[in-house]
């Protein structure tokens, strides 16, 4: 049987425009002339604009995977208990890949320190912890998996076999993670591009079984409350 995105083509490019150009270049270039606009002498965005720039991207996000989350939500109420079970199990997989990444980067990296976005993470907790929990537990999981997973994975699923669309995917969620510290130089930083790709591959499996994007989104948000709650 023929694998279904329930996007067209045009949403796929618009979703992809939005995040990629938008969320990650355009938006913040906007957010920072409307800072210095009302404060010349700002060094960082107030939590308005902040919380502005997440909720524009959110809502747009949404509006384009409209079709996408109709049709995962169907998906999920057809078989909710037998989903929610999976994605338990699913975590427990995800955490036990990670101490095996976590073990493989002590050795190659011979640091035991975290990732440079696991860092950035912590610093927005300390400054303003309500908006990045926000962000982290919500945003990510539902905008982040809209683009990879609903997004990127499911119109690649149209058109090649499950474990190719699987590992672009995965590496493409894992380059998001790491792309600033390769701009930045700092290459030792990218060897937690592992990291990031076997999460997006857990993820993907998810989705891969169930085709519901509820599913990964459910997991993303576990894996990112835990995550937040041992940084606080």
């Amino acid at each position: 049987m023929k694998y279904n995105s329930y996007l067209s083509f045009k949403r796929v490019i618009l979703l992809l425009i939005h995040y990629f150009g938008g969320y990650l270049f355009l938006y913040p270039l906007i957010a920072t002339k409307i800072t210095l606009w009302l404060d010349p002498y700002a060094v960082e965005y107030p939590v308005f604009i902040q919380a502005s720039l997440y909720l524009f991207v959110f809502i747009v996000a949404i509006i384009l995977a409209e079709p996408l989350l109709k049709r995962a939500w169907t998906k999920f109420l057809e078989k909710p208990l037998q989903i929610i079970k999976d994605t338990l199990i699913r975590f427990g997989w995800l955490y036990l890949s990670m101490i095996l990444c976590n073990i493989i980067l002590l050795f190659l990296l011979q640091d035991s320190s975290t990732s440079n976005n696991q860092q950035e993470v912590l610093s927005s907790l300390l400054a303003n912890p309500i908006l990045t929990t926000i962000v982290t537990v919500i945003f990510a999981p539902v905008v982040e998996e809209i683009v990879f997973r609903g997004c990127l994975y499911g119109k690649l699923r149209e058109l090649l076999n499950y474990k190719t669309c699987l590992l672009i995917s995965s590496l493409a969620f894992g380059f998001l993670h790491i792309y600033q510290s390769l701009l930045s130089g700092d290459f030792l930083d990218c060897a937690y591009i592992l990291t990031y790709a076997v999460m997006g591959m857990q993820f993907g499996i998810l989705y891969e079984k169930h085709d519901s994007i509820v599913a990964c989104m459910l997991l993303h948000c576990m894996n990112n409350t835990i995550a937040t709650l041992m940084m606080l």
